[in-house]
């Protein structure tokens, strides 16, 4: 993605070229702002964003002659996928048929859609909107929230349909995590106990040793 203005708004794609690589435009979107993507393979990748007030994610798939990865681009194309939220910050791929974006909505505040292959389907969680979401298996994950000058910083996992909350002090909040095995997350968290130079740390966290949370409630369509 590239940065235009104060939001992504064009997809760069790095290709052979000659005898070496090298970075190219390939779309440009009139009105859609980029936030997060998400690659399957050589030739399939996600991006969420938003488009106005709408949120959407897009479906590039590349062809490549022979179907040689290493070979000449023949073929690119998009699908854009309308989803009901408010904005969608991050996106989490496992396969082509197991997916999930995270953002919020104004029933449910924070939610995740999941992507079986055909349409994506909302999944509530609790609390403010989600700004991060690492997924690890089905109905697997984590997912954090980083407004820390709002006050409502804080990290959840979830397995199947128990949620648990893992305590954050209020001058930390979570800014990126990795998963290193399907129950264990490496999260930056950064220490605002001076405003002026937030510290990063790196916590390791299990699943299932926070709080228990109740089940989100279904989500209603508004």
């Amino acid at each position: 993605m590239n940065q235009t203005g104060v939001s992504p708004t064009d997809i760069y794609e790095y290709h052979k070229s000659g005898d070496g690589y090298r970075w190219e435009p390939i779309f440009s979107f009139d009105n859609v702002y980029f936030d997060a993507l998400a690659a399957i393979s050589d030739h399939e990748a996600w991006f969420v964003g938003s488009r106005g007030p709408h949120a959407l994610a897009i479906h590039l798939t590349v062809g490549y002659l022979n179907n040689d990865p290493h070979s000449y681009v023949i073929t690119r194309d998009t699908r854009e996928y309308d989803i009901d939220a408010l904005g969608l910050s991050d996106i989490s791929m496992r396969s082509p048929t197991d997916g999930w974006a995270a953002g919020g909505d104004d029933v449910n505040g924070g939610v995740l859609f999941h992507w079986d292959g055909s349409k994506w389907t909302p999944r509530p969680v609790a609390q403010a909107e989600i700004d991060g979401a690492v997924m690890t298996g089905e109905n697997t994950g984590w997912v954090y929230n980083r407004f820390y000058n709002q006050g409502v910083g804080y990290l959840y996992s979830t397995a199947g349909s128990q949620w648990f909350r893992y305590p954050l002090a209020s001058d930390e909040m979570v800014v990126a995590g990795a998963a290193i095995t399907p129950t264990t997350f490496l999260a930056i968290v950064d220490s605002f106990k001076d405003s002026h130079n937030p510290v990063p740390v790196p916590r390791i966290y299990t699943m299932g040793q926070g709080t228990p949370l109740p089940t989100p409630p279904p989500y209603v369509a508004p």
